[in-house]
């Protein structure tokens, strides 16, 4: 039953949650953040082209493409024969405009950019918001070897104006439609004012690198590969190789509304998951959590869900099912086990994964957009996501282990499909579930204006989901009992 203490504690996490968001402004820049959190609980990192030796009761985490990243530990009686892998599955990436390859792109006096639009965002909401820019550059540093480092710019230095009214005409000023290629490019800074800063640039901006990014933006990327450096690793924005730039709203998350109950943010979905799932797996790799553990716990917070995740960091890609069986493969040395098929397929025969995706919550202005028996309502608990299609990985048997574990730590669950007049989005689950044969399940927490530029969930639903994930990495192997055996 829900009290003023679970929305103290919900409070507490969700200021957790907007330091966190802070800092997670494009997928890089999460997984930056979430090293650093893993690195101060004692996770050691590991790396894909080393090789991999385990301990029992230690924790371990490894990145791909610095855009995905999963962490795992290993209960301190980890046995192969009765342990299992406890996966929670999410994503980094959420709807946004990346810089472009040749991005220059000056029109009307104005410095001008190209964008690309990443995923399906609502791409109206990013019009007239102060927007800044975050990712990942490739360059040579001083000593001409190739370097990557992830930015922030911090101070707004892009914005999208809008159209007014007046010029619009009667059906344009119904509509919330733009056009991706004319209407999306950001701006800068005048050529005017801006010739005052880089008179001795005009001639070099002829030039065919200067299409790429422009002398206004190099520099302004050649300060942020600088910034905090004892000194320069770059002289010359000519060093820059590449890059993956995604621009982010400036507008700093918060708690709001009258009871502080609501976090308002961009990149809610995903985040909102992905950062539950990352303080679980800390939480649940102490010490003494892990002292009668057999299993591996593990979350896997993937790339590229927003385009399909058919990429090299993404979920529909082989490499998380190999290092399923990598990791599992490594840990046998810690029981002087002999690794045979038989052994591994029945290690995952018993395992389980929680697929975890922000939901639709009831807007009251929109009702008829939903099914009127299955309302996500905010800060009513977690939501499981069903549909019989296969577009969720939720089935009767999983969905009951689920429920099972909820109810040990007394967080409610609300089941949700979707009209069946309406179209149904998907997830990792069913992607995971099929590629690597472990049963799952589809939850979520129920947010508003999901791909919008700024989001909003409610706090006590955070918090619910936290408790639950950590319920699952401490107690799954109690509530499963044979039904997964069917």
């Amino acid at each position: 039953m829900f009290s003023k203490e679970i929305y103290e504690k919900s409070l507490e996490f969700g200021k957790v949650a907007v330091n966190a968001l802070k800092k997670s402004v494009s997928p890089y820049n999460f997984v930056e953040f979430a090293k650093k959190e893993l690195n101060a609980a004692g996770f050691v990192q590991i790396y894909e082209s080393d090789p991999w030796t385990f301990e029992a009761g230690k924790k371990y985490f490894y990145t791909r493409n610095n855009s995905c990243i999963i962490a795992f530990n290993l209960g301190k009686k980890y046995s192969p024969e009765e342990g299992c892998f406890k996966i929670i599955g999410a994503h980094t990436d959420s709807p946004s405009l990346r810089i472009s390859p040749n991005s220059y792109n000056p029109s009307g006096e104005m410095e001008r950019y190209n964008v690309q639009y990443y995923g399906g965002g609502l791409w109206f909401t990013w019009l007239d918001r102060d927007l800044s820019l975050a990712g990942k550059v490739i360059f040579k540093d001083n000593s001409g070897k190739l370097t990557s480092k992830i930015i922030q710019c911090e101070e707004p230095i892009f914005f999208i104006p809008n159209c007014p009214p007046h010029l619009k005409s009667g059906s344009e000023r119904e509509s919330l439609t733009i056009n991706k290629e004319n209407h999306l490019k950001p701006l800068i800074a005048t050529l005017r004012v801006n010739s005052a800063f880089c008179e001795e640039e005009k001639k070099e901006e002829k030039d065919k690198r200067d299409r790429k990014l422009g002398k206004t933006l190099r520099t302004i990327i050649l300060k942020e590969l600088n910034k905090d450096c004892e000194k320069p690793i770059i002289e010359s924005g000519d060093q820059i190789v590449d890059y993956d730039l995604a621009l982010y709203d400036t507008q700093s998350p918060s708690l709001i509304g009258i009871n502080k109950e609501f976090l308002a943010s961009g990149r809610l979905d995903n985040l909102g998951s992905s950062i539950p799932a990352l303080y679980s797996m800390i939480n649940a790799s102490k010490d003494e959590l892990l002292e009668e553990q057999t299993s591996i716990n593990i979350i896997a917070l993937f790339d590229n869900e927003e385009i399909g995740s058919m990429t090299y960091q993404g979920a529909d890609s082989n490499f998380f099912l190999m290092h399923l069986k990598r990791i599992f493969s490594q840990s046998l040395k810690i029981t002087k086990t002999e690794y045979s098929e038989d052994l591994y397929l029945r290690f995952m025969a018993k395992s389980y994964v929680i697929s975890a995706d922000l939901a639709h919550a009831f807007n009251p202005n929109y009702p008829e957009k939903f099914q009127a028996q299955h309302q996500n309502k905010v800060q009513q608990g977690v939501v499981l996501k069903i549909n019989v299609c296969g577009k969720y990985s939720t089935e009767s048997e999983n969905a009951s282990v689920f429920k099972e574990l909820a109810k040990l730590c007394n967080v409610p669950i609300q089941e949700f499909i979707v009209r069946q007049d309406s179209p149904c989005g998907t997830t990792i689950g069913p992607i995971t579930s099929a590629k690597i044969g472990i049963k799952s399940v589809d939850v979520g927490i129920p947010q508003f204006a999901m791909h919008s530029i700024r989001e909003q969930l409610g706090i006590v639903d955070l918090f619910y989901y936290r408790t639950v994930f950590e319920e699952f990495f401490k107690s799954y192997e109690k509530v499963k009992g044979n039904i997964l055996r069917e």
